[in-house]
C-alpha cells in the first residue's frame, strides 16, 4: 500500500530543509572561527573531563581544540584525576 501524501508535505519538507541549511551554515561558520560556540569556564571543563574515561580524554578530548588540549595536558588535571 503506497503511503498517503498530504498536500502540505512539500511545504513541511521545504521548511525542514531550510532549517537544516541554516543550522548547518551556523555550525560551519562557528567551527571555522577560533571562538567557542558555547564557551565554558576552564574549571567547568576540567570537572567534565574528570568524569570521562581516561582513554576518552587522551584520544578524543585533546583533539577538539587547543584550549581543551591544554586543559587535558595540564598537571592540575592529571593530579586531580589520580587523587580521585
Amino acid at each position: 500500500v503506497p503511503p498517503h501524501h498530504s498536500p502540505n508535505m512539500g511545504a513541511a519538507r521545504s521548511a525542514n530543509s531550510a532549517g537544516n541549511a541554516s543550522s548547518s551554515s551556523f555550525l560551519s561558520s562557528a567551527s571555522a572561527s577560533s571562538e567557542a560556540v558555547f564557551p565554558l569556564p576552564p574549571d567547568i571543563l576540567v570537572e567534565i573531563f574528570l568524569n570521562l574515561p581516561p582513554d576518552q580524554v587522551v584520544c578524543v578530548i585533546r583533539l577538539v581544540c587547543h584550549q581543551w588540549k591544554d586543559l587535558a595536558d595540564g598537571e592540575f588535571f592529571w593530579r586531580e584525576r589520580c587523587r580521585r
